[in-house]
């Protein structure tokens, strides 16, 4: 109807008559049947999608009609029936952050924003697409395809687009690109433009989309008419921005330049569909690692499917090809291919398929797990746990394929108390409630006894179905007012205006209300107090008014993490639950910590998945050091409706249903798991270094150390009793037997979480020498002073970067020499005064006279001799209007990366995002330039020039769970800018 697909009906005999019921005014116009060969082309009739733009006038070589172009066959419309793919954009978008109105509409909703075509079900490889570019150079000369199905609230990531850069104003022609005629239309001041017509070769990415194109029975499709696909045009699509996917959203401030005059879809010659041995090739204990491929003949030949098998870094460690012939249409093989690896890990699998003549058609990405034997005992009492959405958003809802994903993982803790689920039905993988959620609201201060009976009810039904739930929370998501309780930096806290106050008095209230009630009713529960973002502000309103120490077991953070690095020391990230405590010890109170059944979401698209990886696994290593009894960081998979485009639907450790690869993720956690099932901590071990971080524990009179450091790599010497062999694990899983020499044993901590498990206990470890292989100059660096001649430098009294948290503090400037890097800049504290521990100290260490910067730089840089004081570098320039700008723009805390942090001992090359091309740029508030504050016209003008830098240092630096002393030297060498390289 109208061009767009609308279901099929299979029937034994010719189609006799169609009645179409209408609103009434309705009428049915250009009705015509016919028969549909069976043909590998599908072509689209653009008129019905016509908006033509400046181009309504437009006049085409070609005839119009249905034609072979290049042995493709095209409806091509009239010239005024084009579709201006800049009209494509997006309509209302992201609501609430679970539903979207762009990506659950269906092509017979007439949306001018969308040139939108329903089509067949079926394996497409490409799209042809006959178009012209307006010369225009204020428009964008792209054109975004999409293959996908949009469902009923929203479709997330499984969604084929590929985006191409056509050519013109005399352009070379790219491949896949031939001109076919020209296209001739007039502007508004009756200009005559010719522009060339092109016949356009759009390779389909159906191979991302396998789980959606072989569905046949997609309950979420927004049209109810069986198995279909969605196909449309749209033109530059966004990126990441924080908490938010908008790759597969239209940039609304471009305008796309190019026209469409006639579309055809190209099918595979073969299906292809994924037949899973294991839930996401997730494999441990004796099962046999492997998957199927099965294909399909849609025209007979004879193709090849090639499978490679990747490490972490891409390499390529083996691959293999198979050969099939398929004989007649319909004719169908399964081939299995063998992942079985030497050692236990996370491994990338690409699997290729390539026609008769070689070329690759498809492309599937996928992942498996090794994951070697579960010596795990642990079941219900086990401290680990995720988020499980049991069939909301998409995910699955078959305890059979959570289950064993979530036991695998060594996860006996999740979230379903919203499901009819109970323990029974994941009895085989000893999976129960994390936690009861808090069942008050301030709403039922108005009538407390029905708030009691009502979560009476609640509570008393959950635990029947989850006896072995141990905790429930105190407060969830009630109250973050995003600062420091500023008793917290020595401060007096003032309510901003009476209704505020009130609201905080009634917040109290509920609360020693609502725990007084569970601990009359339910006495066995753990209450677990916060649970609202890092929680300091709700856990000083409890404490601030003498909250009783007896109706608290833990305090819980719910912090979400998202791109900021555990360590640092906020609110917002894992080691903020130190600043929870501290907030508690300011009123008196010293209450244990534990992580909330939402701790951390990190997306693995904003980190990549190495660092995605190593962050939730430090995550939850500080939860461990912390004591937790309950951490559940991330979700067991991303969703695949819309809330997949927020943080939360993405945290996810394993893809999208019912895909379920492992990310690397997944496998570090399980490794973490695997190793620490049932121990016990014994300490954290003093190494020398507030950054080196060692943990010890024991199990069954074994001593297991876990250790790792925020940045680069550290060796690491433990030194024992006597000589002993002991078991290295590295951060995947890999085991290797490693011998001490002399009583010592040498290892090298980076930043993932590695383990060595003794027979014994070491009785000292100490931090050597720092690498940091990541962080050295690239490319394209240029030293603008080589900071080893004092007389150039001077200290400068100063205040424009001062804030709660940062004050001037009083240093001394040396020139020393450095047995590594030679003459360079000594900055030492002075301690003059008393600091609290969360406050840093500055200097500005200026240039006597600022220094030209070549070029237009995009990131800065310099060398620290670090001294793991979690103290900070800014620089400062000024450009050519004379605005100074300074890198310390504190959005929610500034540099979430920790870029510029001292979070190492040694030299490091440290670097910092000028301009949004850096390729230091984060995903944070005021990425890029926006991290920079300037005191005039907020432009960057070039050419730029060095003032100086600012130091900041701590007195004290948390070294995971306790503050410690700092030397506070720290030593700067050739002060930097980075351009791109030629």
């Amino acid at each position: 109807m109208q061009g767009r697909y609308c279901g099929r009906i299979n029937g034994e005999g010719g189609l006799v008559e169609v009645t179409l019921q209408m609103e009434p005014g309705g009428a049915v116009r250009g009705a015509r049947s016919f028969t549909l060969e069976p043909s590998k082309f599908l072509s689209l009739d653009v008129k019905h999608i016509a908006q033509p733009g400046v181009m309504d006038n437009a006049t085409i070589s070609l005839k119009p009609g249905i034609q072979q172009i290049n042995d493709v066959p095209m409806v091509v419309v009239e010239g005024g029936k084009n579709a201006d793919v800049g009209k494509a954009k997006e309509m209302q978008g992201t609501r609430f952050l679970e539903t979207d109105e762009n990506t659950s509409r269906t092509a017979l909703d007439g949306m001018p924003e969308s040139l939108h075509f329903s089509v067949p079900q079926a394996f497409y490889k490409c799209a042809w697409v006959l178009c012209a570019v307006e010369p225009d150079l204020n428009k964008d000369p792209l054109l975004t395809t999409r293959l996908t199905r949009f469902a009923i609230s929203g479709r997330g990531g499984a969604m084929a687009d590929t985006s191409i850069t056509l050519p013109r104003n005399g352009e070379q022609l790219g491949e896949g690109i031939k001109q076919v005629g020209s296209v001739t239309y007039s502007i508004a001041d009756g200009k005559t433009i010719t522009t060339p017509l092109y016949l356009v070769r759009v390779d389909l990415k159906s191979g991302d989309i396998l789980d959606l194109i072989a569905d046949t029975q997609d309950s979420y499709a927004a049209m109810k008419v069986g198995p279909y696909l969605d196909f449309e045009f749209l033109g530059r699509c966004g990126g990441l921005e924080v908490q938010r996917d908008k790759r597969r959203k239209s940039v609304p401030t471009l305008t796309s330049a190019v026209h469409v005059f006639g579309a055809t879809l190209e099918k595979l010659p073969v299906e292809v569909r994924l037949k899973q041995s294991q839930a996401g090739n997730i494999f441990h204990n004796d099962e046999t690692p492997e998957t199927t491929f099965s294909l399909k003949a849609v025209e007979p030949g004879s193709y090849s499917l090639r499978s490679e098998i990747t490490d972490i870094k891409g390499k390529i460690l083996t691959k293999n090809e198979k050969i099939v012939a398929l004989a007649g249409i319909g004719a169908e093989v399964d081939i299995t291919l063998p992942l079985a690896m030497p050692d236990a890990g996370w491994y990338g699998l690409r699997v290729i398929l390539l026609d008769q003549a070689g070329k690759n058609i498809l492309q599937h990405n996928a992942s498996f797990a090794l994951l070697g034997n579960d010596t795990r005992t642990a079941g219900y009492d086990s401290p680990f746990g995720t988020w499980w959405f049991n069939g909301v958003h998409y995910t699955t809802r078959d305890p059979k394929v959570a289950g064993p994903m979530l036991f695998k993982a060594g996860m006996r803790r999740t979230t379903m108390g919203w499901t009819k689920d109970s323990e029974v039905e994941l009895a085989p993988w000893k999976i129960s409630l994390n936690q009861i959620n808090w069942p008050f609201r301030l709403v039922d201060l108005n009538d407390w006894p029905a708030a009691e009976a009502r979560a009476e009810k609640v509570i008393g039904d959950l635990l029947k179905r989850f006896p072995h739930c141990q905790y429930i929370d105190l407060f969830h998501e009630s109250y973050d007012p995003g600062a420091y309780p500023p008793e917290l930096y020595g401060s007096k806290y003032v309510p901003k205006d009476k209704a505020f106050e009130e609201r905080e008095d009634q917040l109290y209230q509920l609360g020693l209300k609502g725990a007084k009630f569970i601990r009359a009713k339910f006495p066995q529960l753990k209450i677990i107090a916060g649970n609202s973002g890092g929680s300091l502000g709700i856990v000083a309103v409890m404490l601030r008014r003498g909250f009783p120490r007896d109706l608290i077991d833990y305090l819980g953070s719910e912090t979400t993490g998202q791109t900021i690095a555990p360590e640092k020391l906020s609110p917002h990230t894992t080691a903020g639950i130190w600043l929870m405590a501290e907030t508690a010890r300011k009123f008196g109170y010293d209450i244990p910590l534990t992580g909330c059944y939402e701790f951390t979401s990190r997306a693995e698209r904003d980190l990549g998945a190495e660092r995605h990886a190593e962050w939730y696994a430090r995550d939850v290593m500080i939860g461990l050091a912390n004591r937790f009894p309950t951490i559940s960081p991330a979700g067991i998979e991303d969703v695949g409706n819309s809330y997949y485009d927020t943080l939360w639907g993405a945290s996810g450790l394993c893809q999208r249903s019912p895909l379920h690869y492992p990310k690397p993720a997944y496998v570090a956690l399980a490794t973490l798991t695997n190793v620490l099932d049932s121990v016990k901590l014994i300490r954290q071990m003093p190494t020398g270094s507030a950054s080196a971080n060692v943990l010890e524990f024991d199990r069954n009179g074994k001593r297991i150390y876990a250790f790792w450091v925020p940045r680069g790599e550290c060796e690491l010497e433990f030194e024992f009793p006597s000589d002993t062999t002991a078991i290295a694990i590295e951060f995947y899983g890999r085991q290797l037997q490693r011998k001490s020499m002399g009583r010592r044993l040498k290892v090298t901590a980076g930043t993932g979480v590695s383990y060595l498990v003794c027979p014994s206990a070491a009785t000292q470890v100490t931090a050597g020498r720092r690498t940091f292989p990541e962080n050295q100059p690239p490319a394209g660096t240029q030293v603008i002073n080589s900071m080893d001649d004092l007389a150039l430098w001077q200290l400068a009294p100063e205040q424009s970067i001062t804030t709660s948290l940062r004050k001037p503090g009083v240093f001394n400037l040396h020139k020393v020499n450095d047995s590594e890097k030679g003459s360079c800049l000594e900055l030492e504290l002075q301690r003059q005064g008393e600091v609290p521990n969360v406050v840093g100290e500055y200097t500005a260490l200026r240039l006597k006279q600022p220094l030209p910067i070549i070029g237009k730089p995009h990131s800065v840089g310099v060398w620290v001799k670090g001294d793991s004081s979690w103290g900070r570098i800014f620089w400062e320039i000024e450009d050519a209007k004379g605005e100074r700008w300074r890198s310390s723009n504190d959005i929610d805390g500034g540099d979430w990366l920790n870029q510029s942090a001292i979070d190492f001992d040694g030299w490091c090359f440290v670097t910092f995002p000028l301009t949004n091309d850096s390729p230091a740029r984060q995903i944070e508030p005021g990425a890029g330039l926006k991290q920079w504050q300037g005191n005039g016209d907020g432009k960057l003008d070039y050419p730029l020039k060095l003032v100086g830098l600012y130091v900041q240092t701590h007195r004290q630096s948390l070294n995971l769970t306790n503050m410690g002393p700092v030397k506070t030297r720290i030593r700067l060498k050739d002060v930097s800018a980075i351009t791109e390289s030629k």
